[in-house]
Formats: C-alpha cells, sequence, structure tokens
C-alpha cells in the first residue's frame, strides 16, 4: 500500500516557503507516495504536479481572531480526516508557517512542525521587557513537546537557545532537482532580459529581504553601466522605486515582477546577491549556485553560513555591512570564483529523500 503525506501550509503564495513545499509533494509523488496537500488559504501562485491532491480552507480574516482560528482548526481536522477516508492511514503529517502552526496546535494534529525561518528574528525581534517575555512565551507554549523540523542548522540551533523544549528536533533539508532547475533556466519567459550586464536578486519587496541595503550598495559599486534585475512583488514596492528615483539608479534597476520561472533570468546574471536579515534556508543562494552564478550574501541567521561552505565563505559580509558588501561584488564581477560541485550535494533530491524515508519508516 502507498504511503500517505500530508504537507500543511497557509498558502502556495509567491515565495521560498511555498516553493519549497510543493518541491517535497513533486519529489514524494514521483517516488509513488500519495501527497496530499492542504491550504490554508485559497492562493496559489505555482504550477503543480496534478497528482498532488490539493485541498483549500478558503480562510477569512474575522474580527475575534480566536474564535476564528478555532473554527479553521475544526474545518483543518476535518480536510484531514478527509485524506485518511480517501487514501488510508496518514503516515506522515508536516505543517510549514505561523498561521498552520497555529491552527494544528488548536486541532491537537500529531504532526511535524516545519521551522523555516530563524524565529528569533523573524517573531520575537527587537521586542524587550514584558513584550519580550510575553512573545517568548507564546513561542515555548506553541512549540515545546512538538516534533520539529528545521530546514538549516542555524534554525535549529536558534529554537533551542530560545528557550524551546521540543519533543524531538532535526534538520531536513529542502530536496533540489538541479537537472530540472537547468533545464527551466533554457525556457523562453515573457521577460526581455537586459543587453547589457546584470546583477540579480529574486525575493518578496519585504523588509526582511532588506532591498533599502541592496539599492544603496548598487548604487555605490565601480561598475556604473552594470544593471540590477528585481524579481518580486511585496508591500515595499512603491517605497523602493522612490529610492531608486533618490539615488539617481532608475535607469540601472528593473523591477521585472514576479516570476513562476525565474532560473532564466538567473542563469543570465553576472551574480546573485542576498541583502536579507533574516532567512530559514535561502532557496534562491542554492539555485543560483546550481546554475553556476557566483553568489554574495550578508551571513544572516540562517542558511548562508551552512550553504557558502569554506571555498565560498569569502563572499558573506555581517549584516548591514555596506562596505563589505560594495568590495565582495566589485570583486566577484572581476574575479569570478569557481563553484565546487559537492557544495551542492546536501541539498540534491536523493539526498534529502533518504532522510524523509527514514522518517516515513
Amino acid at each position: 500500500m502507498k504511503k500517505n503525506i500530508v504537507l500543511i501550509i497557509d498558502s502556495l503564495a509567491g515565495g521560498g516557503a511555498e516553493r519549497s513545499n510543493i518541491k517535497i509533494a513533486t519529489m514524494l509523488v514521483e517516488q509513488g507516495y500519495n501527497v496530499s496537500v492542504i491550504l490554508i488559504k485559497n492562493i496559489i501562485e505555482f504550477d503543480f504536479d496534478k497528482r498532488i491532491n490539493i485541498i483549500q480552507l478558503n480562510y477569512k480574516r474575522a474580527m475575534l481572531s480566536s474564535v476564528n482560528n478555532k473554527k479553521y482548526a475544526s474545518k483543518l481536522k476535518i480536510a484531514i480526516k478527509t485524506v485518511e477516508d480517501k487514501f488510508g492511514k496518514i503516515n506522515f503529517i508536516a505543517g510549514s508557517l505561523g498561521l498552520t502552526h497555529k491552527l494544528m496546535n488548536l486541532a491537537n494534529i500529531d504532526g511535524y512542525y516545519v521551522a523555516r525561518d530563524a524565529i528569533s528574528v523573524g517573531q520575537v525581534g527587537n521586542r524587550k521587557g514584558i513584550k519580550r517575555l510575553i512573545k517568548l512565551w507564546k513561542l515555548r507554549k506553541l512549540y515545546n513537546n512538538k516534533k520539529i523540523l528545521t530546514v538549516s542548522k542555524g534554525v535549529e540551533e536558534d529554537i533551542l537557545e530560545l528557550g524551546i523544549k521540543p519533543k524531538t528536533i532535526q534538520t531536513m533539508y529542502n530536496p533540489y532537482d538541479y537537472e530540472y532547475i537547468r533545464s527551466l533556466s533554457n525556457e523562453k519567459i515573457d521577460f526581455d532580459l537586459p543587453t547589457e550586464e546584470y546583477l540579480v536578486h529574486v525575493g518578496r519587496f519585504e523588509k526582511q529581504k532588506n532591498h533599502t541595503l541592496l539599492l544603496n550598495v548598487f548604487s555605490k559599486l565601480q561598475n556604473k553601466t552594470i544593471k540590477l534585475v528585481l524579481v518580486g512583488k511585496g508591500s515595499d514596492e512603491e517605497q523602493l522605486k522612490n529610492l531608486v528615483e533618490k539615488l539617481n539608479i532608475k535607469e540601472r534597476v528593473i523591477f521585472s515582477g514576479f516570476h513562476k520561472n525565474p532560473y532564466p533570468i538567473i542563469k543570465n546574471a553576472k551574480a546573485f546577491i542576498l541583502t536579507s536579515e533574516h532567512e530559514g534556508l535561502p532557496t534562491v543562494l542554492i539555485e543560483a549556485l546550481a546554475l553556476n552564478i557566483p553568489v554574495v550574501s550578508t551571513d544572516c541567521p540562517s542558511g548562508p553560513y551552512e550553504i557558502l561552505t569554506p571555498e565560498l565563505k569569502n563572499y558573506l559580509c555581517l549584516l548591514n555591512d555596506e562596505l563589505c558588501l560594495i568590495e565582495k561584488i566589485n570583486d566577484i564581477l572581476i574575479n569570478p570564483p569557481q563553484i565546487p560541485k559537492s557544495i551542492l550535494t546536501p541539498y540534491s533530491v536523493e539526498t534529502v529523500l533518504k532522510e524523509y524515508k527514514k522518517l516515513f519508516n
């Protein structure tokens, strides 16, 4: 009998966590597993294998969030029962992102809580005093005695340092089908690539990605003809366009919008630049390296330090270190490094699949 797998996530909006869930679901369905993906919100911005069973809970915000969450926790339990009735006993359940974790907890669902970002930065942040204590209390209440999977060793360490005491915790990297990524990079897309050399960044226009730092750094590079392509969308877009005007780099910065397939854009770039304040395991860094594109990144919590192993550690900069980023980008444009194949092995489908099979058994 086929093993029955359920993945739960807030939505399939155009982000790294959402893309990773689709990759995991695709990897498992191709191995012959029954895979169901339960979406709390009815948002799908990625193509997916039609063998994946998609269930949408049509989440709507309400004034009384506690009552609303109980309502959708009940819907989640019903959805899981529906999967069980259709495919038989469920062998594995894993949920990603904050709303999903709250509903899983309320519904008392015995599954894995997937931590995809450094909680201390993303959720605790700069809170101090009583506000910090309350937030820590809520996080410990949510995650204590839970089975947790983390997408990087850095996230695992971060959780334990916050005093959270999980039932079990282990790192499970996201899987990457490198041949598929390379094949997609050869496809035509609805975007005219610049004829000039360019740098690229892929990510939502949100504070976490720190596009402000990226644009300030870009404006001060030695090369004044190279362009910058920003792939994504988000709430900070207008603010960033205003900054581009202020820095007098409007003719060199291209807002390309969101692309389901950003790989042709990444493949033709001179380098990929990541300026994030925090990550879990930045998908885009691994994808850029798979396309043989060098990267410069902030050493944010967490992920970049694990990905850029000794040969590429030189291209890490401390958070908000503008001078370092300028220096490393200037250098990488003149002397691009060789990217060792071994750097990609921990994240290959073959490696990650073996780890999932251990969990299923």
